[in-house]
């Protein structure tokens, strides 16, 4: 992988870390710096929700953190990346393993998700 490719990833996966964060999902100004308007995500539970620009996420039920140890970076576009990762999500002592994929596209020098999804394994 190209050192630009290694930045990329690193990048892309710094701001995913972000939107799995209640604190930050409930900010509408970083939301807004890491989501294009009308961002797609669908939950594990398959809730689909279109974002607008000065709106917040809906919180994770749980804390959600990316566990595997090497996510894939899939090349879309030069500008485009889909991000595929596994995450474990805990709540209430439970942990369970959940699918995640993010399409991340940048805009004026700013990599910004598109879409993200969540999927119980």
């Amino acid at each position: 992988m190209e050192l630009n490719e290694k930045q990329i990833k690193k990048e892309i996966l710094y701001n995913e870390e972000k939107l799995l964060r209640n604190e930050i999902r409930n900010d509408a100004k970083m939301i807004t710096e890491l989501t294009e308007n009308n961002c797609i995500e669908i939950s594990e539970t398959g809730v689909q929700s279109i974002y607008q620009f000065g709106q917040t996420l809906k919180e994770i039920d749980g804390v959600l953190y990316i566990t595997s140890d090497e996510p894939q970076l899939i090349n879309l576009s030069e500008d485009c990346k889909l991000l595929i990762y596994i995450a474990v999500k805990v709540k209430k002592n439970t942990r369970s393993m959940i699918n995640c994929s993010s399409i991340w596209k940048m805009k004026n020098e700013k990599w910004k998700a598109v879409f993200q999804q969540r999927t119980t394994r």
